[in-house]
């Protein structure tokens, strides 16, 4: 069973990222956080 899940960045201001995180096309989750640390948290878990 496929199941689609990811993230996309909304936004990456003065090292100031928010992402959210879908599953299934849906979002469940925005986040945001310092766009160096959590871009590497995104990157572990969906890359």
């Amino acid at each position: 069973m496929n199941i689609n899940v990811g993230f996309a960045i909304l936004a990456d201001i003065n090292n100031k990222m928010t992402a959210a995180i879908y599953v299934e096309n849906q979002i469940v989750a925005i986040i945001a956080g310092p766009s160096d640390i959590l871009y590497e948290k995104l990157k572990k878990v969906f890359l």
